[in-house]
């Protein structure tokens, strides 16, 4: 038997996980770890649980948003391109002017996300190199 005296890390990931029947999917998921043993966390053993929720932290991990600290260094990092393209970036008027353009992101730089300011910086960079 898995001996933990909390399961609140099992419920936490649970309730992250998109789905109407919580206790159905507790049991599938517990079920499935010990190979139709039991569906009961308390009759789990230890490695068994800890399997089960590396697993599932593992899969939380993919559907994390970007954290605001790395969508910082990544605005950061377009902005200061900008400014070796000679862009304004002290005018906001300027920097969204850049960035609506069709073949940079069609976007005002406040609505780009993490994937599309990678795709800007990868084009700014582009252009300063042919430059």
């Amino acid at each position: 038997m898995a001996k933990t005296n909390s399961y609140s890390r099992f419920w936490v990931l649970l309730s992250k996980i998109p789905c109407s029947d919580k206790n159905g999917l507790k049991s599938q998921l517990v079920s499935g770890f010990t190979n139709g043993r039991t569906d009961s966390l308390r009759e789990m053993i230890l490695k068994e649980y800890n399997s089960m929720i590396q697993e599932m932290e593992k899969q939380n991990e993919c559907d994390r948003p970007v954290s605001y600290e790395a969508l910082k260094k990544k605005r950061s990092a377009v902005l200061h391109q900008m400014q070796l393209m000679g862009i304004n970036t002290a005018s906001w008027a300027e920097v969204d002017k850049f960035c609506l353009n069709a073949r940079i992101a069609g976007k005002k730089f406040r609505e780009l996300d993490a994937d599309d300011l990678d795709g800007v910086l990868l084009r700014i960079r582009s252009i300063l190199y042919k430059d």
